[in-house]
Order: structure tokens, then C-alpha cells, then sequence
């Protein structure tokens, strides 16, 4: 998709790492290496880059990660050294945990039960392009 300022993918958390884990799965390179390949093009050399990670509100509290902030940050920091190691320039990229804050959908039904579809769509990966303002 795109809105005013650039564009933006998004990936189903499932498809990159396993619950709970921030580990990227090997199977998610293969796309990772094509987005890293495009946004390589000279045609979007000058674009930030930012990489974003959504939990849903179910808690998590593992030594690794005490929060989903924690967990949502380093999935983002993840993909972004990922990206490193695709020759991406430093300077262009930004990682960012946004734990449950900003959902597509509510995680929850009216009467606060769990909507376990909506959760699978509020966990995920979202990349924005956006043009370099100078």
C-alpha cells in the first residue's frame, strides 16, 4: 500500500518469526532479500526506511522480553540488521517497537473477549518508504 507520504509492506509477523521469538526465520530471507534489493535501487536510494513492529495485547514476559515493547523493538531491529547486511546504507534506516499501540483491528470483541483473527493481523511488520525531505 502508500498513504501521502511513501510507500508501505506489510508482513504477517508468522511469516518472519516464531511466537514469542524475534529470531528471523530463514524462510523470511528470501523476501527480505527482494524488498533489500529493491529499495537498493537507485530509484529509492534517497528513501528512509522505516521498520516497524506490532504485537498484539496478549502480555508476554519472558527474560528476553519483559514487554511487547521489548519484543515488538527487536523484531524491528531485526529486520533492519537484516538489512545492513544487504549493503542498505545505516543512515537511511530506522527500527521502531510499537508494541500493541497502534492495531489495525481490535484485538477484542465488545464484551473483551479475544478476537484471535484480529490478533494475527495486528502481529506484524511494517516497512515505510518514504522520500528523504532535505
Amino acid at each position: 500500500g502508500s498513504d501521502s507520504s511513501g510507500v508501505i509492506i506489510e508482513f504477517a509477523s508468522s511469516s518472519f518469526f516464531d511466537p514469542g521469538s524475534a529470531t528471523l526465520r530463514e524462510s523470511a530471507q528470501p523476501i527480505l532479500s527482494r524488498v533489500a534489493e529493491t529499495l537498493n535501487a537507485d530509484i529509492y536510494k534517497t528513501f528512509q526506511v522505516e521498520v516497524q513492529g506490532h504485537t498484539d495485547d496478549t502480555p508476554i514476559r519472558t527474560p528476553q522480553f519483559p514487554s511487547n515493547w521489548e519484543l515488538s523493538a527487536a523484531r524491528a531491529t531485526g529486520v533492519v540488521r537484516y538489512f545492513l547486511e544487504q549493503k542498505m546504507a545505516p543512515a537511511r534506516l530506522r527500527a521502531v517497537g510499537l508494541a500493541d499501540v497502534a492495531p489495525k483491528v481490535p484485538n477484542l470483541d465488545p464484551f473483551g473477549n479475544p478476537l484471535p483473527q484480529n490478533r494475527e493481523i495486528n502481529r506484524r511488520i511494517v516497512i515505510r518508504v518514504n522520500p528523504t525531505r532535505l
